[in-house]
């Protein structure tokens, strides 16, 4: 998912993978842009933290970020 938050400095994106068997955000990233580099980071810690080896379920909406080729190929080069 991705959101994003107002600060003293303007505005933030936040997106964050979590695991929804445990509620767990696993992996997160704060920018003040809104790139691919965004999502990827977020997905790159949660693959770190997590055993991706039995096979896993990515779910996202449909925002550009989610839906553009570094993404989707980072989710299939780690068999999500």
């Amino acid at each position: 998912p991705y959101t994003y938050v107002s600060t003293w400095e303007g505005w933030l994106n936040v997106a964050f993978v979590l695991d929804v068997y445990s509620r767990v955000i696993v992996g997160w990233q704060i920018a003040s842009h809104l790139r691919t580099e965004l999502v990827l980071d977020a997905i790159e810690m949660a693959i770190w933290r997590r055993d991706t080896s039995g096979g896993l379920t990515s779910h996202s909406d449909a925002g550009c970020q989610f839906t553009s080729y570094r993404y989707t190929q980072r989710l299939a080069d780690a068999g999500l």
